[in-house]
């Protein structure tokens, strides 16, 4: 019998952005898979997901929220013990005790003005695309959230909420959109984003978005370009972006050393 062939790389969106980011830090990251220190802003973000998780999940079934109470006592658990490892660095401006409490009144006006109005499909599903036998790479990820009507929901927390023609050519969008329809075998009902802001008092908002045939073609152009550049071992520093700096880049001493300046 024969052997069944060893499955292919892949590429993701973080792994995409990466690479355009700064091919540099697509070698630490992906390549040389050196890990970096986390930070109290993507440790928040994480569970957050975690508590919208917890509560989509079972809605699946029940089709109704959780008590909110049982969603931030989930979150408080969950997010202490993981701000309080070894590898995650807070901003001097962060406390654990006031990352904790932001991120239960974000849970808590998610629920209030969000949660009811969703009724979900799916929840955090995978996907594993393949793009042709003869393409090098699959495409992976995975979605937040497929709504009843088919609609596609990425939950996000903002600082600062983005202009819409940003979201219009967002590449996590339309990742997600394409690896729709070659799971499904159709097009998705819609795109939207369901956001928190991570403020004293939070607000949430609702952006939406769509993603057309061409949009998919140039799509599947920049990821041929992207996977070429990778197997050709592309390989260099980023020095005129503003996210090339110790704030910004988990990787600034290393390449600084490797720069030797």
């Amino acid at each position: 019998m024969p052997k069944k062939p060893p499955p292919k790389p892949t590429l993701s969106t973080s792994r995409m952005s990466c690479f355009l980011q700064c091919t540099r830090k697509h070698r630490y990251q992906y390549v040389d898979k050196i890990k970096t220190m986390s930070t109290g802003a993507l440790v928040l973000g994480n569970h957050f997901h975690k508590g919208l998780e917890l509560n989509y999940a079972q809605k699946i079934r029940t089709e109704k929220d959780l008590p909110v109470e049982k969603i931030t006592d989930y979150f408080r658990k969950t997010f202490g013990r993981a701000i309080n490892a070894d590898n995650v660095q807070l901003d001097p401006t962060e406390t654990v005790e006031g990352l904790t409490e932001l991120g239960c009144r974000m849970l808590e006006t998610h629920h209030k003005f969000i949660a009811h109005t969703v009724q979900p499909l799916f929840v955090e599903k995978n996907f594993r695309c393949s793009l042709g036998e003869g393409f090098p790479f699959d495409l992976t990820g995975r979605w937040d959230l497929i709504d009843i009507g088919y609609v596609i929901v990425d939950n996000k927390t903002y600082g600062r909420p983005p202009k819409q023609e940003w979201l219009d050519r967002d590449l996590q969008m339309s990742v997600y959109s394409l690896a729709f329809r070659l799971t499904f075998g159709e097009i998705e009902a819609g795109l939207r984003i369901d956001a928190v802001t991570k403020a004293k008092t939070p607000r949430v908002l609702r952006l939406y978005t769509h993603r057309t045939d061409n949009d998919a073609k140039w799509l599947l152009g920049q990821i041929e370009c992207v996977a070429a550049a990778i197997l050709k071992g592309v390989d260099y520093p980023q020095n005129d972006s503003p996210l090339c700096s110790p704030q910004y880049c988990g990787y600034w001493n290393l390449c600084k050393v490797e720069r030797r300046y």
